[in-house]
């Protein structure tokens, strides 16, 4: 198959996304790769969270939380918000959203790149037009990494531990 028949073949997949907002600004990222959606309301301090905000309990299981504003580079606004369930390396994790909803099958054929949008550390694959909106599309995977390792990080940062 040519470069060109591999493109084509990518501009017409269909996915099902969920578009989540945080603040003004709409993002999605594949609905697939997001385990559960729960309220947020009840997060539980916790000692040794590696940077997370706290845990939140889903299932009987203790996850951590984050906030995604860091990395988004856009601020939440609900007081009362909702948690996306993601899988991470070892577990899952839970990362704070304002609202979300469903977008069933979105044609990836608007995604553009446009450099100044798009972070070394692609989180965003691009941004693409879903209904009346422009979301940015996010790669599920470096999201959750940079959540988790971003925090580390600056953690560390904070008190003089650069990994030596």
């Amino acid at each position: 198959m040519t470069n060109a028949m591999r493109d084509r073949a990518i501009e017409h997949v269909l996915l099902d996304l969920l578009c989540f907002d945080l603040g003004a600004e709409r993002f999605a990222i594949p609905l697939s790769s997001v385990d559960e959606i729960v309220d947020a309301c009840d997060i539980e301090s916790a000692r040794n969270t590696g940077g997370a905000l706290g845990v939140l309990r889903v299932r009987g299981e203790l996850l951590p939380v984050y906030d995604a504003t860091h990395v988004l580079q856009s601020p939440r606004v609900n007081r009362q918000p909702l948690a996306l369930i993601l899988p991470s390396a070892n577990t899952f994790v839970a990362v704070l959203v304002d609202g979300a909803e469903a977008a069933p099958q979105v044609s990836l054929d608007g995604l553009r790149t446009p450099p100044a949008l798009i972070s070394a550390d692609r989180v965003l694959d691009g941004v693409l037009r879903v209904g009346a909106r422009w979301v940015g599309l996010i790669h599920p995977n470096a999201f959750v990494d940079a959540l988790t390792l971003d925090v580390g990080f600056a953690a560390r940062s904070e008190t003089g531990n650069h990994g030596r």
